[in-house]
Protein backbone atom coordinates (compact mmCIF):
# COMPACT_ATOMS: atom_id res chain seq x y z
CA UNK A 1 0.00 0.00 0.00
CA UNK A 2 3.16 2.66 0.78
CA UNK A 3 4.12 1.55 -2.45
CA UNK A 4 1.54 2.70 -4.75
CA UNK A 5 0.86 5.88 -2.56
CA UNK A 6 4.76 6.79 -3.58
CA UNK A 7 3.80 6.52 -7.23
CA UNK A 8 0.98 8.41 -7.23
CA UNK A 9 1.88 11.77 -9.17
CA UNK A 10 0.43 15.00 -7.95
CA UNK A 11 -2.15 14.82 -10.95
CA UNK A 12 -3.49 12.05 -9.93
CA UNK A 13 -4.45 13.03 -5.93
CA UNK A 14 -7.32 13.39 -4.70
CA UNK A 15 -7.00 17.01 -3.11
CA UNK A 16 -3.32 18.23 -4.76
CA UNK A 17 -2.36 21.69 -2.53
CA UNK A 18 1.27 22.38 -4.05
CA UNK A 19 3.58 25.59 -3.62
CA UNK A 20 5.74 27.30 -5.74
CA UNK A 21 9.60 27.50 -5.34
CA UNK A 22 11.21 30.32 -6.90
CA UNK A 23 14.74 28.89 -6.14
CA UNK A 24 16.53 25.74 -4.71
CA UNK A 25 19.87 25.47 -3.19
CA UNK A 26 21.16 25.87 0.09
CA UNK A 27 18.68 29.19 1.07
CA UNK A 28 15.62 28.35 -1.23
CA UNK A 29 12.50 30.72 -1.63
CA UNK A 30 9.35 30.51 -1.60
CA UNK A 31 6.27 32.32 -3.43
CA UNK A 32 4.48 33.78 -0.80
CA UNK A 33 1.90 36.02 -1.97
CA UNK A 34 0.95 37.15 -5.72
CA UNK A 35 -1.28 40.08 -6.47
CA UNK A 36 -1.56 43.48 -8.50
CA UNK A 37 -0.22 47.14 -7.91
CA UNK A 38 -2.80 50.03 -8.64
CA UNK A 39 -0.88 50.74 -11.76
CA UNK A 40 -1.72 46.45 -13.30
CA UNK A 41 1.96 45.66 -12.40
CA UNK A 42 2.38 42.01 -10.37
CA UNK A 43 4.27 42.04 -7.39
CA UNK A 44 5.74 39.05 -5.31
CA UNK A 45 6.21 38.39 -1.86
CA UNK A 46 9.24 35.80 -1.32
CA UNK A 47 9.80 33.71 2.25
CA UNK A 48 12.55 31.31 2.62
CA UNK A 49 9.94 29.33 5.31
CA UNK A 50 8.46 26.46 3.15
CA UNK A 51 5.48 26.66 5.85
CA UNK A 52 4.84 30.12 5.11
CA UNK A 53 4.62 29.16 1.17
CA UNK A 54 1.28 30.35 0.11
CA UNK A 55 -0.37 26.76 -0.54
CA UNK A 56 -2.74 26.59 -3.92
CA UNK A 57 -4.34 24.24 -5.77
CA UNK A 58 -2.76 22.55 -8.74
CA UNK A 59 -4.10 23.84 -11.53
CA UNK A 60 -3.57 27.54 -9.71
CA UNK A 61 0.21 26.58 -9.56
CA UNK A 62 0.03 25.57 -13.21
CA UNK A 63 -1.44 28.53 -14.27
CA UNK A 64 0.04 31.03 -12.59
CA UNK A 65 3.62 29.04 -13.15
CA UNK A 66 4.64 30.65 -16.35
CA UNK A 67 3.99 34.34 -15.58
CA UNK A 68 6.71 33.07 -12.39
CA UNK A 69 8.94 31.93 -14.68
CA UNK A 70 9.53 35.63 -16.21
CA UNK A 71 11.13 36.54 -13.15
CA UNK A 72 11.93 33.57 -11.94
CA UNK A 73 13.20 31.12 -14.54
CA UNK A 74 14.05 28.27 -12.34
CA UNK A 75 10.88 28.43 -10.75
CA UNK A 76 8.93 24.63 -10.25
CA UNK A 77 5.83 23.13 -8.34
CA UNK A 78 7.24 22.02 -5.36
CA UNK A 79 5.70 19.04 -3.28
CA UNK A 80 2.07 18.29 -1.96
CA UNK A 81 1.37 20.26 0.96
CA UNK A 82 -1.11 18.13 3.40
Amino acid sequence: MANSAKKQTLSQSVNPFVTIQLTSGALPRFLAHSGFDSDGSQRFSVTSVSTDAHKMPLPTANAILPKIKRNWPLAQISYQVK
